[in-house]
């Protein structure tokens, strides 16, 4: 299946056209699965060079223990890898500088171990994640990152909350920050929660409040923000009409 869209970058339009390809998902048992996938696409960009090609595939590793009707623990662990190439890019030295001729790549990996319990209205949840990205050059871009989500929910036939905390590490091997005889190697912590309060009018109509804050603070100069949302709302649900 082919995806068009037009998006606007400050006054420029681009494109992104992709393809996902099928999941394939196996049971074990009744209580598990085995799943597998892929997609494909290409952004192109008007006025600066950022376009790339992107590939994709994935595999999950799903278990589910289910205790009646309302109690339930499932566990999924899961690995994404993807390629992708800039054309109009260069690699770079390991000090920054681009090399004239070479094209840059990236090679990322990425796990995930979720873990999602429910008891009645209540349900909570933890992921942890770990990526590798690596510019299949000199390194210069290179970086590790580690994060962990918590989240908090309770439902009710007309209330939802929704609590989540996240937060991650990105650690670079080779890029450097500031000018001395011993630089440090760039870094980078990112804090972000959120809260989100849904009030169901009826099976159309949902008003929503929806508040968070996050926080980045990195040793490269600019790299440091603070940001809060608040959000209020409603939503409306449209169902197909009975043929």
């Amino acid at each position: 299946i082919w995806f068009l869209f037009w998006l606007c970058f400050g006054g420029g339009w681009g494109c992104l056209v992709g393809w996902g390809g099928p999941y394939l998902t196996v049971p074990r048992r009744g209580a598990g699965g085995l799943g597998a996938g892929g997609r494909a696409h290409r952004s192109d960009y008007v006025e600066f060079a950022e376009d790339f090609t992107e590939g994709e595939g994935s595999a999950a590793l799903r278990w589910r223990v289910q205790r009646g009707e309302e109690r339930s623990l499932e566990t999924t662990l899961g690995w994404t890898a993807r390629r992708r190439t800039h054309p109009a890019r260069n690699q770079s030295t390991a000090g920054g500088r681009p090399l004239p001729g070479t094209r840059l790549r990236f090679r990322i990996e990425e796990a995930r171990l979720e873990t999602k319990v429910v008891r009645g209205a209540w349900s909570g949840g933890v992921v942890l994640t770990t990526l590798l990205n690596r510019d299949l050059g000199s390194g210069y871009f290179d970086y590790a990152e580690r994060g962990v989500r918590l989240t908090l929910e309770r439902a009710t036939p007309r209330w939802r909350v929704t609590a989540e905390a996240g937060g991650a590490q990105s650690r670079y091997d080779v890029q450097t920050v500031g000018i001395c005889f011993d630089p440090p190697l760039r870094r980078r912590d990112y804090r972000e929660l959120r809260l989100r309060v849904e009030r169901v009018l009826n099976p159309r109509w949902t008003l929503f409040a929806d508040a968070g804050e996050e926080r980045s603070r990195e040793n490269e100069a600019g790299g440091t923000y603070r940001a809060r949302m608040l959000a209020l709302g409603v939503a409306r649900v449209w169902e197909p009409s009975s043929p």
